[in-house]
C-alpha cells in the first residue's frame, strides 16, 4: 500500500476511529448464529439471507463469520471509508483507516478467532474477487495483502457463466484450480501487490 502506515501511527489512527465504529452483536436471541445479523424472529437460528443461502447451497453454510465492525446505515465516517477505499482514485485516508483497523483487530483478537475456529494457526488466505471486474485485484486484496503476506494465498477465479449483477447466492460463482501446499513458503514480500 502506498504510504505504508508506520507502527507508531496505528494506535493513534485506531483511537480516532473508535467514536464511529459499531461493535458487532453477540450470539443470543434474535441474532443469526452465522453472520450475527438480526433474525426475523427470536426462535430462528439464522437470518433470512443465511437461511436462503443454506437452502441454495444444499445445507452448506459458513462455519465461522467474524465481523470486525458494523457500519451504521449509510452515514458517518466509517460508512464513508467503506465507500471511498474502492473509488478510483481512492481516498488514501480511507484506505489507511481500514488497513490499521484490520491490523489492530488481528493483534487484539486473532487468538480468540483461532480458538473459536479450533485451529492452532492459519495457513491460507483467499480474497473474494470482484465479479464486476474479473481479472483485476479487488481493492480489499490490495489493502490487506501486506498484513497477511505470511499466509499461502488461494487464488479464486470468477465463473463468467454467472451474471456479475446477480444478487442471489451461486455455489459455482467462484473457481478454484488448486489449494497451495501449506508447507511451501509464500512468495517474497517484494512480490506483494501494493496499491
Amino acid at each position: 500500500m502506498a504510504g505504508e502506515v508506520r507502527r507508531h501511527q496505528i494506535a493513534n489512527r485506531v483511537a480516532v476511529q473508535l467514536n464511529y465504529l459499531n461493535a458487532g452483536p453477540r450470539h443470543g436471541e434474535g441474532v443469526c448464529r452465522t453472520c450475527f445479523g438480526a433474525t426475523t424472529s427470536p426462535w430462528y437460528q439464522h437470518c433470512y439471507q443465511c437461511e436462503k443461502i443454506q437452502r441454495r447451497a444444499h445445507g452448506l453454510l459458513a462455519d465461522l463469520v467474524v465481523p470486525i465492525t458494523y457500519r451504521n446505515g449509510h452515514e458517518g465516517q466509517h460508512s464513508r471509508d467503506l465507500r471511498m477505499y474502492k473509488k478510483n482514485p481512492a481516498s488514501e485516508a480511507a484506505r489507511k483507516n481500514l488497513a490499521v483497523l484490520f491490523r489492530d483487530f488481528c493483534v487484539r483478537h486473532i487468538r480468540c478467532v483461532k480458538k473459536t475456529a479450533g485451529v492452532a494457526s492459519f495457513t491460507h488466505v483467499a480474497f473474494v474477487p470482484s465479479t464486476k471486474n474479473p481479472g483485476q485485484a479487488h481493492p480489499l486484496q490490495t489493502l490487506l495483502a501486506p498484513t497477511v503476506r505470511s499466509l499461502r494465498r488461494i487464488d479464486l477465479g470468477v465463473n463468467r457463466d454467472v451474471s456479475p449483477g446477480a444478487r442471489e447466492f451461486h455455489q459455482e460463482w467462484f473457481l478454484l484450480d488448486e489449494i497451495p501446499d501449506p508447507g511451501r513458503r509464500p512468495p517474497s514480500s517484494s512480490s506483494t501487490t501494493r496499491g
